[in-house]
């Protein structure tokens, strides 16, 4: 899944909702930033390392990549980041989020070929979403200071509703064990999740 969207638009905040459900559901997720993520596979490969770092993420059904492309790297740096893509290609699940759209993607890889191999493996079998939105950050900061103390909290309501809204969106957008190899169970077999519902989402005010 890939989440597009301007600064302070919800992006991490969905993709941890979903995140979370997946636990929820018995399904290892892993969280990280994109730099911190770049530089421990970089460590791994000056290390000669590589290859482990690799396989204890290949563990995780999914990952989560938070903001690709807002601090800028060097090409040693993006080379393991396609590398961990090329390995997550079709054997695993990434949720990524990004301030830059695709057409911007060769300031991040600093190269046509490797930005082109991997958008290619990102957007295969891939939900791509872009969210419209003023950043929420600014809104609660104005409101804040438009209501009387004690009322910038949202209600216990809402909060649930909300709630609501991210667990569809786990059920809808989450991948099923089906759609990449099969994981065995402690027993030795091998067991898949249901496909996602469908339906329509919960309102949101």
């Amino acid at each position: 899944m890939l989440l597009f969207g301007a600064v302070g638009s919800g992006k991490t905040h969905l993709l941890c909702g979903i995140a979370q459900e997946l636990v929820r559901q018995g399904r290892p997720a892993y969280f990280s930033k994109c730099g911190l993520l770049v530089q421990d596979l970089l460590q791994a490969k000056q290390s000669l390392c590589l290859p482990r770092v690799l396989k204890k993420l290949a563990r995780y059904e999914v990952v989560v990549v938070d903001d690709l492309g807002y601090v800028q790297q060097n090409r040693e740096e993006m080379e393991v980041l396609f590398t961990f893509f090329a390995e997550r290609y079709e054997r695993g699940s990434v949720l990524l989020t990004s301030n830059l759209p695709f057409s911007k993607w060769e300031q991040i890889f600093r190269d046509p070929m490797t930005t082109a191999a991997a958008i290619d493996r990102l957007v295969h079998h891939s939900v791509v979403m872009e969210l419209n939105l003023p950043s929420y950050r600014a809104e609660q900061a104005r409101k804040g200071k438009e209501k009387p103390t004690g009322e910038t909290q949202p209600s216990e309501a809402k909060c649930r509703r909300r709630c609501g809204v991210l667990r569809y969106a786990a059920r809808r957008f989450a991948p099923t064990r089906s759609a990449v190899h099969p994981t065995p169970t402690r027993g030795g077999t091998y067991r898949t999740s249901p496909a996602p519902r469908s339906g329509r989402p919960p309102a949101v005010p």
